[in-house]
């Protein structure tokens, strides 16, 4: 009788090896599919009323070096912000995982990275870098909406 009890056990417990060895093999196949968005537009705001600034950008696309720029902006007037409007695909197919940002204002100290994976924001993505009142640099992500679209046509 404890070699049938013996039997079973080992029965039983090797069922249970089996079943959690293979129990992450579902997530594993969903690590394939991997989440990506699209950067539609890169727009670049001064909103600073009292100054002109000179900005530099570095934009990487999963890691890889994408654009580097420097962008001289007049200060803004009244409600007319000046900006300055970049298009990712001249640079990259404009689909990412993961997006990372820097910029500098003038001489003040550097942003970022500021990194921008799929999962947080949405599937069509604008990004801006915006100067406020005083040269402080802010970036950002907005939902894209159809304007991915509008650009192609």
């Amino acid at each position: 009788m404890n070699r049938e009890i013996s039997r079973r056990r080992v029965i039983s417990l090797s069922s249970a090896s089996l079943f959690a060895s293979l129990s992450g093999c579902s997530s594993l196949a969903d690590q394939d599919e991997t989440e990506q968005f699209t950067v539609c537009h890169l727009e670049i705001h001064n909103r600073d009323q009292h100054s002109d600034h000179t900005i530099d950008i570095h934009v990487q696309a999963d890691g890889e070096t994408v654009h580097q720029g420097t962008y001289d902006l007049p200060s803004a007037t009244g409600d007319v912000v000046s900006d300055e409007e970049l298009h990712p695909r001249d640079w990259f197919d404009g689909t990412v995982e993961t997006l990372t940002l820097e910029g500098q204002v003038d001489d003040r100290e550097r942003v970022g990275p500021r990194e921008i994976i799929a999962s947080q924001v949405s599937e069509q993505t604008e990004v801006i870098y915006r100067i406020e009142e005083g040269g402080t640099l802010g970036i950002s992500t907005l939902v894209a909406g159809n304007a991915c679209t509008r650009e192609e046509q």
